[in-house]
């Protein structure tokens, strides 16, 4: 039995298994993921906040739209205004000429009234003409008593002819009585009329500078309170939209400084795994190497006391062999050890490395979260402020909206007033107008019967113009008549010595035919003077 345990040769020393290094963590832990931000009762609040400022600004440009389509049309209503004004004005100067016909009637109506005088003038040198050739007869009247019986039935033959005359001239005066009257109506009428017109011209413009000016102050002062308006709105869409950017720049940065310390959180929490796993890998790595090392001294004393008991029951050159083994399996273990321990002290020291570094980004970590932190304390105290600033802003702009939805009812108003006082002055206007037209038209009817009157009254002046030649002539004849008779007197008184009794009877025959020729003259003067 001693000879198999002697021929059985010792197991080699089993060497110490290496402490496992810890496993690293996986990538996916390391990578950098965008967290799931929820949405905090600030942030709802400015989303909101921004959605009523974009609806607010989308009013206020439908508004700009409104007001620009509002002065469209009172851009189309001042052109209106203007058509109508210049349609004035032409009428005006329409009238203006119409009036300068109607004085150069006048003036030739004058010069007309100038040749009726100068032929009166000519009949009154005419009658006195005769009656100094009368006169001049009155010494030959002696010679006019043998033929006054021919004289009484030519003189009773003229007396009827006279008072047919002077019955055609009742009748002429009867119907030309209403031509004075007519003609002072129109004189009055004409002499009336430019005042009339000139007073009607006067108020019509006066009225109208008077609404032109009041519309154009109207209009000035609504286009300035409108631009005014405008750019207070402009200024405000302005100042509302920095107020969004620098909401949005706010929301951003603080949804950043959220998602920073949500990432530093996460990978605070990160770092403590890991601590605590390399904690507990430390531990294991521990427990292992003491395990290994309890294992490594069991089977050491196991080999050694086998080694012991070997080498007391074998020979001296067994004992000798297995030395030279046991020095062999010494030097290899030695060896062994001497690379485990170079291998165990680069990994302490890559591990210590890592840990140094790991400490130092942790500290950088730590430091910046704090900055973080406190930047975000400074930021949540500049949001309260902001909202505040918000908050009386909007105010302040719900206040602008409500004066200026305000004064666009004014400036409606005004603009209604304005056109329901264009619309009267333009129907004054046109009344006016019509019954200008209808006051012309009834005066120039009036004028046109006048004018065909006078054209009668014309008519009947050739035809009594004729009966006065006609008289003229046979005034010459019953001249020479006389002329005769009055020789004849003269030679009957100059045969017969009776002759002043004669004389006396031819003298008041004359008295007589002279009192008939002058109130003949004196009435062809009243019938000339008459005419128009």
């Amino acid at each position: 039995m001693s000879e198999d345990a002697n021929d059985r040769e010792p197991a080699p020393p089993v060497p110490p298994v290496p402490p496992i290094p810890p496993v690293p963590p996986p990538p996916e832990m390391l990578r950098p993921t965008v967290p799931h931000v929820p949405l905090t009762p600030m942030m709802d609040f400015l989303q909101r906040r921004l959605e009523a400022m974009e609806a607010e600004l989308n009013a206020e440009r439908q508004r700009a739209q409104a007001a620009q389509s509002l002065i469209d049309q009172q851009a189309v209503l001042r052109g209106e205004v203007e058509a109508s004004l210049k349609t004035l004005h032409e009428q005006l100067r329409r009238e203006k000429a119409e009036k300068e016909t109607e004085s150069e009637k006048s003036h030739s109506r004058g010069r007309i009234d100038a040749l009726e005088k100068r032929l009166d003038e000519m009949h009154q040198t005419w009658a006195a003409l005769l009656k100094d050739a009368v006169g001049a007869r009155d010494g030959k009247d002696r010679e006019a008593a043998a033929a006054q019986s021919a004289l009484g039935r030519e003189v009773g033959s003229v007396a009827d002819g006279l008072r047919d005359l002077k019955a055609q001239v009742e009748a002429w005066r009867a119907d030309v009585s209403m031509v004075p009257q007519a003609g002072a109506a129109m004189g009055q009428l004409a002499r009336e009329l430019p005042e009339r017109e000139r007073r009607l011209l006067t108020d019509l413009q006066d009225r109208l500078t008077r609404f032109a000016a009041e519309l154009a102050d109207r209009l000035a002062a609504w286009e300035s309170r409108h631009i005014q308006d405008a750019e207070r709105q402009e200024a405000r869409l302005s100042e509302l939209g920095r107020e969004r950017a620098a909401l949005q720049r706010q929301w951003e940065e603080a949804n950043h400084s959220v998602r920073q310390e949500f990432l530093q959180e996460r990978i605070a929490r990160e770092e403590a795994l890991a601590g605590q796993i390399a904690e507990v890998c430390k531990r294991l790595d521990a427990a292992a190497a003491g395990q290994a090392q309890a294992e490594a001294a069991a089977q050491s004393l196991q080999s050694q006391v086998g080694r012991i008991h070997a080498f007391l029951n074998t020979p001296p050159k067994a004992k000798d062999e297995l030395i030279a083994e046991l020095e062999r399996e010494k030097a290899e273990l030695i060896k062994a050890l001497r690379e485990r321990s170079d291998l165990l002290s680069r990994y302490m020291n890559e591990r210590r490395e890592v840990e140094r570094t790991m400490g130092a980004t942790l500290l950088e970590l730590n430091s910046k979260l704090d900055a973080e932190r406190e930047r975000s304390r400074e930021q949540q105290g500049r949001l309260a402020e902001l909202e505040s600033k918000a908050k009386s802003e909007s105010d302040r702009a719900e206040r602008a909206v409500l004066d200026r939805d305000h004064i666009q009812a004014q400036l409606g108003a005004e603009r209604d007033a304005l056109a329901r006082s264009l619309m009267s002055e333009s129907a004054k206007v046109r009344e006016a107008i019509a019954a200008r037209a209808q006051f012309e038209a009834e005066w120039l009817a009036r004028l046109q019967e006048l004018q065909k009157r006078l054209d009668a009254e014309l008519v009947r002046g050739s035809e009594l113009a004729g009966t006065v030649a006609e008289l003229r002539a046979q005034a010459a004849t019953l001249a020479e008549h006389m002329t005769k008779a009055l020789q004849d007197k003269d030679e009957v008184v100059s045969r017969f010595g009776a002759w002043s009794q004669e004389r006396e009877r031819l003298l008041a025959a004359i008295r007589e035919k002279d009192e008939m020729i002058s109130m003949l003259s004196s009435t062809f003067q009243g019938m000339l003077k008459k005419e128009p």
